[in-house]
């Protein structure tokens, strides 16, 4: 749906495919799954959110995936999906987000455009 001469196209739009830069944010503790399609389906980039991971991961990755899948019968436009990472109370790294992590550091490993598309093409500045 990205469109080369869009007024508001740029950079961002066109890597991800979308009319109009505007990210629907992760909304932590809802299901999103149709408003992400709706958002997608406008032009923009929504997203999928997780409503808390319970304690049987094995459950909330089934449930996690129905969401995905649900969006993407909704909709033929690029999607983001809001990956649950963190910690628990103690500290300790949450097993969802050590999967996570390993599996995005082995896919660049694995694919060198991969690791030249998500590396920054200039420093992240923070708020």
């Amino acid at each position: 749906m990205a469109l080369p001469n869009h007024p508001l196209g740029n950079r961002y739009t066109r890597l991800v495919g979308i009319a109009h830069p505007i990210i629907q944010e992760g909304l932590g503790p809802f299901k999103t799954r149709r408003l992400a399609a709706a958002v997608s389906n406008a032009g923009g980039l929504g997203t999928v959110s997780m409503p808390g991971m319970p304690v049987d991961l094995a459950a909330g990755a089934r449930t996690f995936r129905a969401h995905i899948e649900e969006c993407a019968a909704l909709t033929s436009q690029p999607f983001a999906v809001n990956i649950p990472v963190g910690v628990d109370g103690s500290g300790e790294v949450l097993p969802f987000t050590d999967t996570y992590i390993r599996l995005v550091l082995a896919m660049r490993r694995e694919d060198s455009s991969l690791a030249r598309r998500s590396r920054p093409s200039r420093p992240v500045s923070t708020w």
